[in-house]
């Protein structure tokens, strides 16, 4: 049910871009780790961080805590990259939001 949902709002909306947790949750029940860690990547950086928890809930484990990695390298990859994101949007505030999309 939950791609299913995912499927009908990616289609009316044309993006998956403001429910990073809901791509991750259709991925995982769909088995797709790899488009799951990625979306895990966009909730990383989505609004300070505010619904990456519900996102390492989904995934089952935190690619970001310490010790710990993304499983796939296109969720390696993903995390390397928004986590820099994510520190400069910390660091400044959200002042360089028009410098780069999520």
């Amino acid at each position: 049910m939950l791609p299913a949902l995912y499927d009908r709002y990616t289609r009316l909306i044309g993006t998956d871009k403001d429910f990073p947790d809901l791509a991750v949750g259709a991925a995982m029940a769909r088995h797709d780790l790899v488009t799951a860690e990625v979306k895990a990547a966009d909730c990383y950086v989505y609004k300070q961080h505010s619904v990456y928890p519900a996102c390492v809930k989904l995934l089952g484990y935190d690619p970001l805590a310490k010790g710990a990695k993304a499983k796939t390298p296109e969720g390696q990859k993903a995390f390397m990259s928004k986590g820099l994101e994510g520190s400069l949007s910390d660091l400044f505030g959200g002042a360089l939001k028009p410098l780069y999309s999520n």
